[in-house]
């Protein structure tokens, strides 16, 4: 993806973005921390086949998330990580959450995160995100989840084996400009 294209692309969620957040700073100091060179090979990557990213500010820290109103078909049937896919014993999934976004350099979002995107936005009303989840957690075979269901967001969890056709992950970048 060439410079101008992904400026472009990075000023459109910016703009899409002040429609829900606060972000406060200017979309010119975002835009360079985001074009230093292992910034860009990560994100130019993730937004040359995604278009529905939104920017936040949350915890002193900006997030570029995915956006999409329901889980895409191509993120969904999949466990949590790679030590639940290889331990199920029967059907197991093609792939899972953590697999995808560690070959993208990417992260989960975490249920803190998740609660403060879903007060601003309306996703998962059909589908659910499984949630990066603290390893003592995950270590008893269990993973957080979340929905929104008649507006309200719920954080559930579930066997770190399982996969639905309506579960899938949502993704994020994490920076701070200063």
């Amino acid at each position: 993806m060439n410079e101008d294209v992904y400026k472009d692309k990075l000023q459109k969620i910016y703009q899409k973005s002040l429609d829900f957040f606060s972000l406060p700073d200017a979309f010119i100091s975002i835009y360079q921390k985001l074009n230093e060179k292992s910034n860009y090979e990560v994100i130019s990557k993730w937004i040359s086949n995604n278009d529905d990213l939104i920017l936040a500010y949350f915890n002193d820290s900006y997030l570029l998330v995915d956006n999409f109103k329901e889980q895409l078909p191509s993120r969904v049937n999949v466990c949590y990580d790679l030590e639940a896919r290889k331990n199920r014993k029967q059907y197991p999934s093609q792939n899972s959450a953590y697999e995808i976004a560690n070959d993208l350099n990417l992260d989960l979002l975490d249920k803190d995160e998740y609660l403060f995107l879903q007060s601003k936005l309306d996703w998962d009303n059909k589908t659910s995100s499984w949630l990066k989840t603290p390893l003592d957690f995950r270590q008893n075979k269990f993973a957080y989840f979340g929905d929104k269901k008649f507006g309200h967001t719920f954080i559930y969890h579930n066997g770190v084996q399982s996969y639905y056709a309506t579960r899938g992950f949502r993704l994020k970048f994490v920076f701070k400009l200063k």
